[in-house]
This record gives C-alpha cells, structure tokens and sequence, in this order.
C-alpha cells in the first residue's frame, strides 16, 4: 500500500497528470481512496486545474500539495491504454492526449433498444455487408454512387439491434447536415452529432445524452472519436483517405489510425469506406470492391488545352442541363479567382513573404491573399522580382468560375461553395438546403463539395 499514516490518518499519494499541460505527471496527496483514471481538481502554480490520477505511488521524499476535489467522472480503461498511446506514438504528455478525451461518469448500462429501417440493399451490397461483418478491420472500397453509405446504414441498424453503439467519422463538417438528416430519418433520437462548430450547451446536451445511454450513434468528425460511447460495437470511417483525418495541432495524431487502435481496445469492428483508398488501407486490410452504381449515371472524361478558363463544351453542356430544368456542379480545386499571379519576363510568381508561397486573387478585395496565414496586399501592377509589367492569373477559381457562369446565363443561380463563402454552420445548411429545394441551380465548390450529397436532380 503507498501510504503514510500521520496522527492516525492514512495518506495516499497519487501522480496527477494534469489536462492540457506539457509537464509530466505530478505527486499530490489525499487522505482518500481514489481509483485510477478519475478526474480531480489541483492547484498548479495557485490556480486551480484538472487532472486525472495516473497511479498511487510511494510517499515522497518531498512535501506534497493536497488534491483538493475529487469528481464523480473517469476515464475508463480503454481511454486510459488510448492516453498512453497517443503520448507514447505523437510524442506528448499524458495530459495533452487527455485534453482530447471525455470522460465516463457513474456507469450506466444501455437499455435495450430495437430499430427497423428501410433500407433495401442490393445483392453486391449484401455481400459486401456480411464481409465487413466477418473482419475486424476492413476496407469497403466503393466507387462515388456505389451505395457505400446504405451499407453504414445497415451495419449501424445491426448493431444497435445487438445493443450496442456505433461511431461515425467522416472527414468534413460540410458532410454533416445531409448526413444528419439522413440518420435522423432511419434512427431518430438515437443520433447525434458532433464537430468543432457545436456550441458549448448543445455539447452539455450531447454529453448528458450518451453517458444517460439515450444516444446509440455518434456521427461526426475527428473530434468525435473522443466522446464516452458505452459498449461500443462498430467505428465506420468514411473516405478514411481523407486528410483531415490527420491534426494539425499538438498532439497531431490521425483520426483514422487511432480508429483502428480503438477498435482493437474496445472490441468493435471497423469500417474504412473510399473510392479512392490510402495505399496503407488497401495493402494492410481485407476489402471489399463495390463498382456498380447505386444510383445509375454516365461518365465522360474530356480533355482541353486551356485550363485558365471554361472550355464552351462544357459551357454548352451546362445550357443543355439547366434548360431540362436541371442541376449541376462545378468542381474544382482552388479558390479565390485564380490561384497565382505569375510575371511572363522572369515565370516567378508573387509570393507571401512569411510563407514563400503563391498567395491567390481576391478581385473582389482587388488584394492577394494568403490562404496559410492570411496575409493580404493589393494587387501589383509591376512583378515586385524583375518590375516587369508583364503579370498573368494563373490556375482558375470558384469566384472567377462563379463570374463567368453569371455572365454567360444570367437566369440562373450559382453559388459559391468553399472556405471563402461557407464560415459557419448555419451558411452550410442554408446553402445546402436551398440547393436541396431547387432555389440555386448550380454549385461551385472545392474539396468541401466534392463528397457527401446526395442530390439526386444533378445531371453535370
């Protein structure tokens, strides 16, 4: 036992590593029995923090401050072998891997619940249903349409018959409304969802609702994989290529790897769904091919000399659609009007001075911008490297796209749809809604666009 007894009271030490903090665990003292893993309240430096307890260990050669709170919250077995291994693997502290965790509270079992969907799965789809059944990690590689998510569909109404929960990660909050809606409809109440942009009383809300055992889906991004889900049974990864999957800030761990660990420490299957899988996935894990579409469609691949604007067949293309009272999406990789600014005399390209890279045009600003930290000067008439007045736009964007569409079909709407146009949630489900309900007739977005809707009127 690592006590000490003074004047007949019984002290115990314990290391507490502190949430969020870079330092190593630290030794404080209490005149109570506290389990491992249980969330208390310190004093670091004079101010109050949180902690967890790590271990008991022996009394001290040094004097010990007292633990001051003990809270009725813990982190459980498996989150603690997780903690471990995200301090061990992406090189930080206990607490830092901590911070990223939510703790359980008194345990309480999930009562018994049954659903029923709807859902009707084609043979192929079946069979590819009962092979992520049979493995505990497992690839569904999928084309675009192939009915992947109708698979997830009915692997989470098995599981939850089984009693169980499930946890659905998917790489882009712009996934989340339609996806809402979508497991709203087939699961009701039983869903949640959960991303950075939730606001501090909705995630009390959430909280409460899966440590009461009322919530047996949580679908969401990276983030969500933290979250006290009891008696977990099947995480589905979706577009696991993704790499958003991968944190950019301390401790920068991947969503997807730690998935895969959770899976294992918790006893639950996973899923990794793509049609463009990592080639980690697919050389590591068993897959699945679905090729057919689920939906029906026809592809055309055409190639044009120039790519600084809109080729006319694809303007002639988009008339023919919209007239058929039709939608379309327009897709492409950049931003802003054109990605760079480039001197024909010298071929170097205006540059940000923090981060050496091509900052993009704004017209709308008449200002390049940074996309990596944001810096903004006016558009130069001269190259700022040879004083050349020979500058050219290089790589086109979504605002220039959106201009030149206007222009060319002035009856119709089209929206932007990127980093620059979508800010907050409530845009993000405003836009989709109103393209849902034929208000705009053509998107143009980036990566944020290109996955995840299902709209079943778009031709282009």
């Amino acid at each position: 036992m690592c006590t000490e007894c003074r004047e007949g009271e019984v002290i115990r030490y314990y290391e507490i590593a502190i949430l969020g903090s870079p330092l190593p665990p630290l030794t404080y003292q209490s005149s109570d029995l506290i389990e491992t893993g249980t969330l208390v309240g310190v004093t670091l430096r004079g101010k109050m923090v949180r902690g967890f307890v790590h271990k008991e260990v022996e009394a001290p050669a040094f004097e010990c401050e007292t633990i001051k709170t003990v809270e009725p919250l813990f982190f459980d077995r498996s989150q603690r072998k997780m903690i471990r291994f995200i301090s061990q693997y992406y090189t930080c502290s206990l607490g830092e891997a901590a911070k990223l965790f939510h703790p359980f509270q008194a345990n309480r079992r999930l009562l018994p619940v049954s659903v029923e969907t709807e859902i009707s799965l084609s043979s192929k789809q079946n069979e590819a249903l009962a092979f992520v059944e049979s493995h505990p990690v497992s690839l569904l590689f999928g084309d675009t349409g192939s009915g992947k998510t109708e698979i997830y569909m009915k692997s989470f109404e098995r599981i939850i018959n089984e009693g169980k929960s499930a946890l659905f990660l998917m790489p882009e909050i712009s996934l989340t409304p339609q996806m809402r809606k979508r497991l709203k409809a087939h699961f009701g109440d039983l869903v949640e969802i959960w991303h950075s942009r939730v606001t501090k009383k909705k995630r009390m809300e959430i909280l409460e609702r899966i440590r009461e055992g009322s919530v047996r889906i949580i679908a969401g991004a990276r983030s969500a994989l933290f979250l006290p889900l009891k008696d977990l049974g099947l995480i589905v990864v979706d577009e696991e290529h993704d790499d958003s999957y991968k944190a950019s800030n301390r401790p920068r761990y991947h969503a997807r790897d730690l998935a895969i660990y959770l899976g294992g420490v918790r006893e639950a299957r996973v899923v990794l769904g793509s049609a463009t899988p990592s080639a980690v996935s697919y050389a590591k894990f068993p897959f699945f091919r679905l090729k057919e579409s689920y939906f029906g469609g026809i592809k055309h691949f055409l190639f044009f000399k120039d790519h600084e604007g809109i080729d006319e067949r694809v303007f002639d293309a988009l008339k023919e659609v919209l007239e058929a009272g039709h939608q379309a999406i327009f897709f492409l990789p950049t931003r802003a009007n054109y990605k760079y600014l480039t001197c024909l005399e010298c071929g170097r390209y205006v540059e940000c001075p923090f981060c050496s890279v091509g900052m993009s045009i704004h017209r709308e600003r008449n200002a390049l911008r940074c996309h990596y930290c944001n810096y903004m000067e006016r558009i130069p008439q001269l190259c700022p490297h040879c004083q050349a007045p020979s500058l050219r736009t290089h790589r086109i964007g979504t605002a220039q796209v959106v201009e030149e569409l206007s222009s060319r079909f002035p009856q119709y709407r089209f929206v932007k749809f990127d980093r620059d146009e979508i800010t907050t949630e409530t845009k993000l489900k405003k836009v989709l809604k109103a393209f849902n309900d034929h208000e705009i007739d053509v998107l143009v977005g980036t990566q944020m666009l290109s996955k995840g809707h299902d709209y079943h009127d778009i031709r282009l």
